[in-house]
């Protein structure tokens, strides 16, 4: 007959492996998914996590650059943004948020050292409003930013129905769209949240994959949202010209290649989906391929700083593509360049550092506007 006491004996081996299993299964849980999944660049906008980009910062490296001040093209751009609104009516915040009309309008108040959001309906819910509150609760609390009050459009495409007397920030406007023109423009949610990610995988991406070895045609992959209608003639193209050209429709499930492996080739293209190309352009340029990207209207904080034939290449149409793709085949030491100097614009100006910079500046002088009005 066997004791409970020697069966335990007996079984400890069996025991202790059990419990370190189970310990092990359950700690899953609550280790955050991004050690873990790394999220594809073609996921659509509401289906991107929050990113708390703030335990990203370094403390150091922003105020160095607060002390350097901003660059010109930055300056300018803010001061574009707020011409339209030397003088408005501050009480029309409330009023325009509270309009039905305006639903994806968020209201935030900061005081004190606090953000205080006002928000409609299931808007708390958006990753752009939690990515958004998260560096706002930063300048608050480091005092960077005071005692002001500013409306945000928190969704992709934030388009008003009429003119706005009052400054609005979003993500990203469309020139041709007249009630659009006077967004103020902010750094959109999702490079906040993947910016520090995608800064090392394209580091090393780049050592991988050197310049003088990569394959001299032009690579694409995406999803067909295409306001542009570009993505679709090229992927026609590409049939047309595969020498030149590996262009693509591919979804998560079947064709998807991580942006490290874009890097393999010289030539990568950057075009809008939906609204504009927001991580991809960021870490096109970043990486040691030559850009090219089609004419748009749709433009983020940072456009006014890159430069064509300088950080990228401009494109029209099927036909002038076709043509600077040759011109870079026959002047790769000129194409190189390019590609130096837009990685060079990126270290220097596209940091999650600088996106908080840019954030605490424009603040700033939009809370000037608002004491005078």
């Amino acid at each position: 007959m066997i004791s409970n006491n020697s069966f335990f004996s007996f079984h400890k081996p069996f025991t202790a492996t059990f419990i370190f299993f189970a310990l092990f299964i359950a700690s899953l849980a609550i280790i955050p998914a991004r050690f873990f999944v790394r999220t594809p660049e073609i996921l659509s906008f509401d289906k991107l996590q929050p990113t708390h980009s703030s335990i990203y910062i370094n403390e150091n490296i922003l105020k160095q650059k607060i002390k350097q001040g901003l660059p010109d093209w930055a300056m300018q751009q803010i001061k574009q943004d707020l011409a339209p609104f030397k003088a408005f009516n501050i009480a029309n915040i409330e009023h325009y948020h509270s309009d039905p009309d305006f639903k994806m309008l968020g209201r935030f108040q900061i005081a004190n050292g606090v953000v205080m959001p006002i928000l409609h309906e299931k808007l708390d819910i958006l990753p752009s409003y939690k990515t958004l509150l998260d560096m706002l609760q930063y300048l608050a609390r480091h005092g960077y930013v005071t005692n002001t009050n500013f409306l945000v459009g928190l969704g992709e495409y934030f388009s008003p129905s009429q003119k706005l007397p009052i400054p609005v920030f979003a993500f990203a406007k469309d020139l041709n769209k007249p009630f659009e023109k006077d967004l103020i423009m902010i750094p959109d949610w999702i490079n906040l949240g993947k910016v520090t990610e995608f800064r090392e995988r394209i580091y090393q991406a780049k050592k991988k994959y050197p310049w003088e070895t990569k394959t001299p045609i032009l690579f694409w992959r995406g999803g067909e949202a295409d306001s542009s209608g570009f993505r679709h003639k090229l992927v026609l193209l590409a049939q047309r010209k595969p020498a030149l050209i590996d262009a693509k429709f591919v979804t998560l499930q079947q064709g998807y290649v991580p942006p490290e492996e874009h890097l393999k080739y010289k030539y990568l293209i950057s075009i809008d989906g939906v609204r504009c190309a927001w991580t991809r352009l960021v870490w096109h340029l970043h990486s040691n391929s030559l850009v090219f990207k089609p004419y748009s209207t749709q433009i983020q904080w940072f456009y006014n700083g890159i430069k064509p034939y300088q950080h990228y290449i401009p494109i029209q149409d099927e036909e002038t593509l076709i043509q600077q793709i040759q011109w870079a085949n026959s002047h790769p030491d000129e194409a190189k360049q390019i590609t130096d100097n837009a990685s060079q614009f990126i270290e220097d100006n596209l940091s999650l550092e600088d996106m908080y910079h840019y954030m605490i500046v424009l603040l700033n002088e939009y809370k000037k506007l608002t004491q005078s009005s």
